[in-house]
């Protein structure tokens, strides 16, 4: 398992590096999730982030390099951390126990959204609209391949 050992110490180390390559650099999942890790609280990390799913949504808006990802994230934080807490403080209000218990500890802590979730948010901050039509539009598309 020393071979295991050394490709995750590879990996490390070129996500390490990711943070510190050419902002004009094209996004990818290990640079995306370096900028998240980056910019965003750790505790709204969660082991199971899409990154892939996410930078395919970015990429379909236009945000296609680290510069333009750290400048969305910079410009929205504030207003992005905030809906994040009323929207946990929400959910704990309104769903309480229904919650699962990691959830309504997270949500009772103020925090509701992952990294990715996050981002997502930021697009709707964003793009508004347009968002909104391209995931609605995405969930009539996989409800229609379900046969739903």
């Amino acid at each position: 398992d020393l071979e295991f050992e050394r490709v995750l110490d590879e990996r490390r180390k070129y996500r390490e590096g990711a943070m510190e390559q050419e902002a004009t650099e094209p996004l990818n999942v290990d640079l995306v999730e370096g900028i998240l890790e980056a910019l965003l609280p750790e505790r709204n990390k969660v082991p199971s982030e899409d990154y892939d799913g996410l930078l395919q949504d970015l990429t379909k808006f236009g945000v296609a390099t680290g510069d333009q990802l750290k400048d969305l994230v910079t410009k929205h934080l504030d207003k992005l951390l905030e809906a994040d807490k009323s929207l946990a403080r929400r959910m704990a209000a309104d769903a309480g126990e229904s919650l699962g218990s990691k959830e309504q500890e997270r949500a009772l802590s103020g925090i509701w959204f992952s990294h990715t979730g996050l981002i997502r948010e930021l697009l709707r901050m964003e793009f508004g609209d347009k968002w909104t039509s391209q995931r609605e539009g995405g969930r009539k598309l996989i409800s229609t391949r379900l046969g739903k």
